[in-house]
């Protein structure tokens, strides 16, 4: 079954955390999802995804893998227990809309120092 990941930031071809997704065959598509993005250590976060109220997109790629399937922890893993993984409707540069699942930031989780 194929699944989605919508990408924003590092993880995006030909920035420095693509290797993450080396090995894993998939199409990629230009897509927006609601929301915002904001730069956090100096990473893109996606904070507010698909809240109702915004009139705000943030643009990135949608992947999509029959494959992803078997890496889902290892990018949880990657990402850590300050991003969490959830699923959201994107619109596709054709207008379809789809449901995938992106790295926004874990508002539940406070950063122990």
């Amino acid at each position: 079954m194929t699944q989605h990941l919508f990408i924003y930031g590092t993880l995006a071809p030909g920035k420095e955390n693509h290797h993450q997704l080396k090995g894993i065959d998939g199409q990629w598509q230009s897509a927006k999802v609601k929301g915002e993005k904001r730069m956090h250590d100096p990473y893109p976060n996606c904070v507010g995804v698909d809240i109702r109220k915004t009139r705000r997109w943030v643009d990135g790629l949608l992947f999509s893998s029959t494959e992803l399937v078997d890496i889902w922890q290892h990018l949880d893993n990657f990402e850590g227990p300050g991003y969490k993984r959830s699923l959201h409707k994107v619109e596709l540069a054709t207008g379809e809309t789809v449901q995938a699942y992106i790295y926004a930031i874990n508002h539940k989780y406070k950063k122990r120092i």
